[in-house]
């Protein structure tokens, strides 16, 4: 209801506004206006049926209006709804209108109530015809144009009509259709005022009144202009003559005075105004008085005076004296004729205390003031010198810094640096302000590197790191940077960078951490360990030798040594933190076994205080084992001396017991009944023989002599001693091979590795099993012979197997070392597998082992095959006559059954035979004999002289006789003479042995 009342009285002041207007052949955008203001439309719009506006804005929608003109029906688009009526239509425009609007039916209603009124008006409305008819009469001249603008500003205008008048008047022809600026050229940009009030009255179609002088026609014009129509414009003007113009000048100089007067009424208003409510203090000052005349406001604060107690004040009461000279020579400038005077002084304010204020001086003469009168203006500059002051302060802070300071715009152009900066990167300030931050960039760090430090600095993060950057000389330096963005309202602008050489602080580190790489390295390359422990007794640092221990070095920090050390001997932990001198104490590894170690122990000083202890560990552990080792070698090396020289004596007696009974046998008959038993003696004589021989084979002091050698039939013959070795819970099976080719070696030491290897399978069948010994030959390819690092070819095998405990990978890579060994302490010695690998590799061959955890193992020996030699039948005996001879024997044996024997058998063999019970009847009867002595047989081991001493004797006195050894085993004192290199003949022996043996020394050449 309210908006249809509002439309009601909306149509009573349009038709009144119409029917006022069409008695002046126009119609007034009051109406528009009106129906705007009253219901928010942003632009109102009245058109005829020719579309041409009659009130209102210019069309926002053309299109639409020529819609609802030629269909006569409401439309809308967007915002704007455009409703026809009787002679035109009317568009309205506002936010959200659409046609559902409630608004749109009132819109309808009032065109339909303006029709007729408005159609008749519109109807009536003189067209340009009436004008041009009218304005043919006309003294004047008229032209009627159309105005073009660019946005707002106006810049041309076409000629749409003239009347005859105008061409007479200006001279100006055939300007229709054409635009000013070709008809008079130049006019647009000589006269822009002109072209103002045209446009002004075009757009806002309010009529003006003006007199002008256009200069390109050198004419006078008063001037009457209206808008019939939007961006149109008529002129009506005439020629003014001299008396014209005068009059109008005296009557426009007259209004002029009156707008002056009223002028400076109204300036003398807004500039008391301004003194009042002015920012600064302003003051009025006679100058030869050199008192206040007024003061505002704002410099009674300044001053922090009442306003009555300064004026009447003179200025110079309240200048500091030190600046009163300087004004007294600002004013007299002042009275000299100088327009105005801008200087900096101190007021002493009310309190006493001085404040600076810039002050401008300025004359009033001629300007409505009295003369010898100025103003002054005074600008308070405490705030601005204190901040100058705080920034001179900063920039000599940055200046004197010693770290470079470098502010950059946010695209890194370099704005300000300090002289720390020039020192540090060679380049003056003059240089680089102006440049790019990347002028010192080295190209050491990478684009990634680069983008990320950007993107933390521009979305206003503090970025910290350190760059590689080049000098000005190109050398290359290292320095730490922090860069701190700088905002201003709330965006980044600009950015700080301080930054500070580490070159050297680097090179510095980084020896500092070589060293202590190389210390670490030394530290931890050592095999002892080395603990490191803060004054609280917590670890802090552990070397890797700690590992030998089942520890991981990380895994000791923060415990103490008091946890590694067994519990019985932790007091002697306290002792060594009281004391320099080493102890022996008892560690417990990583699986709780005890561990022995020898413990030094010394305190970190700082100063006078202790921070901490260095604990270095000697691992005694393994010196111990091998000491209780050596213990065991010692004791089986006494054993086997003791074994050695009960075997040596034996074997003489064994010599003499062989040879007798051999002999008395070859003395007797066949079917003599002594002979039997004699035959007996004989081979219980031989059992006695392979039992010293397999007695010295474990003292390791039988003599090594190569020979070929049949496996199978060595290992028949051990079948006995191995079953007395393994005991009666350990099943033994022997599969031996007959017929196999033989090996070359020494069968004393083979039969020790049968043996070794026998013993090391009984001790990994504590609960009984089964041994398997066995021989046959093989042939190892060039895989399997690379493996074994021996040559391709024939090998004989000795395999070795039991059911025992078996081995780990581990163990098994170990097994044959030196004193190592898995039994316990004083279980074993560590050395019979090594001396079975010792063994097989010197007789040229090798030796591997199979084993697994529970299965038991297999040790397999391969000694290369003796081809050149064919098999014997060892229970054959040859019938060989005795060797014969008539030469000159010297015999030289201590032990004297012996001694007889050998010469019984070489005399009744036909030799001269003399005996020595020792090394010096040797020499006496080859000093007395010399040359006739043709063979020196000899003991090895004899009282006072051994027998190679007494040969390197008796060489110069019997230079012609070779010598043969006898012994029944050896030592480092034979195989030091290279005793084995002559002729040797091993005891126990026969006399079948001896003579052929004596015979072979003297037949060779």
């Amino acid at each position: 209801m309210r908006d249809e009342t509002a439309l009601r009285e909306a149509l009573r002041r349009l038709l009144g506004a119409l029917a006022q207007g069409a008695s002046k052949g126009c119609i007034s955008t009051a109406v528009a206006e009106d129906l705007g203001a009253r219901f928010g439309f942003s632009h109102v719009c009245l058109v005829d049926e020719a579309q041409r506006v009659v009130g209102g804005e210019p069309p926002v929608a053309p299109a639409l209006l020529a819609c609802a003109v030629r269909e006569r029906r409401v439309v809308g688009e967007g915002n704007a709804v455009a409703v026809p009526f009787r002679g035109g239509a009317m568009l309205v425009d506002r936010p959200a209108l659409s046609l559902s609007d409630p608004v749109v039916p009132l819109l309808e209603e009032l065109a339909d109530a303006l029709g007729e009124t408005l159609g008749a008006v519109v109807g009536r409305r003189p067209s340009v015809d009436p004008f041009r008819e009218l304005s043919t009469h006309l003294q004047g001249g008229l032209a009627h144009c159309r105005m073009f603008f660019e946005g707002d500003r106006p810049v041309d205008w076409v000629y749409l009509w003239v009347n005859e008048a105008f061409g007479q008047q200006t001279g100006l022809r055939d300007v229709v259709g054409r635009r000013v600026s070709e008809v008079i050229p130049g006019l647009p940009e000589r006269d822009p005022e002109l072209l103002q009030i045209y446009g002004c009255v075009a757009r806002t179609r309010v009529p003006e009144r003006f007199e002008r002088h256009v200069r390109s026609l050198d004419m006078w014009f008063a001037v009457s202009v209206f808008s019939p129509a939007p961006l149109e414009f008529v002129a009506v003007f005439e020629v003014v003559d001299e008396a014209r113009r005068i009059e109008n000048r005296l009557r426009e100089s007259e209004q002029e005075r009156q707008r002056m007067t009223e002028a400076l009424a109204a300036s003398e208003r807004r500039h008391r105004a301004l003194f009042e409510r002015a920012g600064i203090g302003m003051a009025q000052v006679d100058f030869a008085s050199e008192r206040f005349l007024a003061v505002n406001a704002q410099m009674a604060r300044l001053l922090g005076y009442p306003r009555d107690e300064l004026v009447g004040r003179t200025w110079a009461s309240i200048t500091h004296p030190d600046d009163v000279a300087a004004d007294r020579v600002a004013v007299a400038a002042l009275r000299e004729g100088r327009d105005g005077v801008t200087r900096e002084k101190r007021y002493l304010r009310a309190d006493g205390s001085a404040v600076w204020a810039r002050v401008t001086v300025s004359r009033l003469d001629g300007a409505g003031g009295a003369p010898g009168t100025g103003v002054v203006m005074v600008e308070d500059l405490s705030e601005r010198r204190a901040n100058e002051a705080a920034l001179r302060l900063h920039v000599s802070a940055f200046q004197a810094a010693a770290n470079a300071v470098v502010i950059t715009d946010r695209d890194g152009t370099i704005e300000f640096v300090n002289a720390a900066f020039a020192a540090l990167t060679g380049h003056d300030e003059h240089e680089v302000v102006g440049q790019n931050i990347r002028i010192l960039d080295s190209g050491h760090e990478s684009r990634e590197f680069h983008r990320a430090m950007w993107q933390t600095i521009l979305g206003g993060q503090v970025w910290r790191g350190e760059f590689v950057n080049r000098r000005k000389d190109g050398t290359l330096y290292r320095e730490e940077m922090t860069i701190t963005p700088l905002f201003e309202d709330g965006e980044v602008r600009h950015f700080i960078g301080i930054k500070q050489d580490v070159t050297a602080h680097k090179r510095v580190e980084d020896d500092l951490r070589l060293s202590e790489d190389r210390y670490r390295s030394l530290v931890d390359d050592l095999e002892d360990f080395v603990l490191s422990t803060e004054a609280s007794g917590a670890i802090t640092f552990a070397n890797r030798a700690v590992s030998a221990f089942g520890h991981r070095p990380e895994a000791l920090l923060g415990r103490t040594v008091d946890e590694l050390v067994h519990a019985d001997d932790r007091p002697i932990v306290a002792q060594l933190r009281e004391s320099r001198l080493p102890r022996e104490l008892r560690l417990l590894d990583a699986a709780g076994k005890t561990r022995f170690v020898r413990m030094f122990v010394r305190p970190q000083m700082v100063g006078d205080d202790c921070v901490g202890r260095t604990w270095v560990g000697v691992d005694l552990t393994a010196r111990r084992e091998t000491e209780d080792q050596l213990r065991v070698a010692q004791k089986m090396e006494a054993i086997g001396r003791l074994a050695g020289g009960v075997a040596h004596d034996f074997n003489n007696l064994l010599s003499v017991i062989l040879s007798y009974t051999d002999l008395a046998i070859a003395d007797l008959r066949a079917e003599d009944p002594l002979r039997a038993d004699l035959v007996e003696v004989l081979e219980a004589g031989k059992r006695a023989e392979s039992l010293t021989r397999q007695l010295l084979t474990f003292s390791r002091r039988q003599m090594m002599t190569v020979e070929s050698i049949e496996l199978d039939a060595l290992v028949r013959g051990l079948t006995k001693m191995v079953g007395r070795l393994i005991g009666e819970d350990v099943e033994l099976t022997i599969v031996a091979s007959d017929g196999s080719h033989p090996t070359r070696a020494d069968r004393g030491q083979i039969e020790q590795v049968v043996m070794n290897l026998v013993v090391n399978a009984r001790d990994a069948m504590p609960d009984g099993g089964d041994l398997r010994i066995s021989t046959t030959d093989v042939v190892l390819d060039g895989v399997r012979a690379e493996t074994l690092e021996v040559k391709p070819g024939a090998y004989v095998e000795l395999a070795v197997a039991d059911t025992g405990c078996g081995m780990d990978d581990a163990t098994r890579e170990r097994v044959f070392e030196p004193f190592f060994t898995t039994k316990a302490l004083g279980k074993g010695t560590g050395l019979g597998l090594s001396t079975v690998y010792g063994i097989v590799r010197q007789s040229g061959g090798a030796v591997a082992v199979e084993s697994v955890v529970g299965r038991g193992s297999v040790f397999r020996v391969y000694l290369p095959r003796d081809a050149g030699t064919m098999p014997v039948d060892a229970t054959v005996s040859a019938s060989v006559s005795p060797h014969t001879g008539h030469e000159s024997i010297l015999v030289v044996e201590d032990e004297p059954a012996l001694r007889a024997l050998v010469r019984r058998v070489l005399t009744a063999s036909g030799y001269d035979v003399h005996v020595a019970a020792n090394a010096g009847e040797a020499l006496l009867i080859c000093e007395r004999l010399g040359a006739e002595v043709r063979l020196v047989l000899t003991d090895v081991i004899m009282p006072g002289m051994n027998g190679s001493e007494l040969a390197r004797r008796l060489a110069p006195l019997c230079p012609a006789a070779p010598v043969i050894f006898m012994s029944g085993y050896t030592d480092d004192e034979i195989a030091r003479h290279h005793v084995l290199d002559e002729h040797f003949l091993r005891k126990p022996f026969d006399w079948r042995t001896l003579t052929r043996q004596v015979r072979e020394a003297l037949d060779r050449p």
